[in-house]
């Protein structure tokens, strides 16, 4: 008997549940719109940071292939001095340079296959808020016409009361 009652209960919770949420649909989507677009805005934010920090690895590695053009000149000017050991310290910070920009190189690499990733992802996010805010002025309607109904306002009703009103008198 208990076990019966405890659940008529939660059927009756969940249907309390279930009709409030049915009400409030529209608040719902609305509030959903709002947290997707608010997201996607943040992935746009995400978006343009990643692309800054893209190009500022680019200008990185310019700057420091122009170093190592700079540094190979000087060596070779150095070896044609005969100057061997200002040669030799020249290719040490030429190969630290090159391997600099090497692991630059790669994380660019990385990087980019990140950034159009995140460029998808902004992308399919944008199409579903689309989506949301087409299922909304869809749904507008239909709730007001749920809303009438729940009311007790049928299509015709009125009419139907204004003509039985009018015979009466």
């Amino acid at each position: 008997m208990l076990k019966s009652l405890l659940t008529l209960m939660r059927g009756r919770t969940n249907n309390a549940v279930d009709a409030n949420i049915d009400r409030n649909a529209l608040t719902i989507l609305d509030q959903q719109i709002h947290d997707s677009a608010e997201s996607v805005g943040w992935a746009r934010k995400a978006l343009v940071v990643a692309v800054a920090q893209n190009r500022q690895e680019q200008a990185r590695i310019e700057k420091l292939s122009s170093r190592i053009a700079d540094m190979e000149s000087r060596a070779d000017l150095a070896l044609n001095a005969g100057n061997e050991e200002l040669a030799t310290e020249a290719a040490e910070a030429i190969a630290s340079l090159e391997n600099e920009r090497d692991s630059i190189a790669r994380a660019i690499s990385g990087f980019s296959r990140e950034w159009a990733r995140l460029r998808d992802i902004v992308r399919t996010a944008e199409r579903r808020l689309n989506d949301l805010k087409s299922g909304r002025k869809a749904a507008k309607p239909n709730d007001s016409v749920l809303k009438l109904r729940n009311s007790g306002l049928h299509a015709g009703e009125n009419h139907r009361n204004t003509r039985k009103s009018r015979e009466n008198q």
